[in-house]
């Protein structure tokens, strides 16, 4: 649900199981999405460069903050990218562009 990688110590492989589990997502290796990428190969980090369809986008920034209200509420660790107002500001700016397009 990430797109880098991250320490353990700051992942919740809990709910990011969970988040991929909802839906069977695809990974491609270029923009027009017809080169799929193995789930394993993207969990390994093997691609530099990945594309998914728009919908994922949204579940990944639902993932960011549920991801940063997790860490707080438990005190655990969390990787300082995740608190990046720039990206929460674009997700906000994205989601409500979605919703009312």
């Amino acid at each position: 649900m990430l797109t880098a990688w991250i320490h353990e110590d700051c992942l919740d492989n809990e709910l990011m199981e969970s988040y991929l589990a909802v839906n069977d997502y695809k990974w491609y290796a270029d923009s027009a999405l017809t080169t799929t990428i193995p789930e394993a190969d993207v969990r390994q980090g093997d691609h530099f460069r990945r594309y998914v369809v728009p919908e994922f986008h949204y579940v990944h920034c639902a993932y960011m903050w549920e991801m940063q209200m997790r860490a707080w509420k438990m005190a655990r660790a969390i990787d300082q990218r995740i608190w990046d107002i720039d990206h929460s500001t674009h997700c906000v700016t994205e989601g409500v562009s979605a919703v009312l397009l």
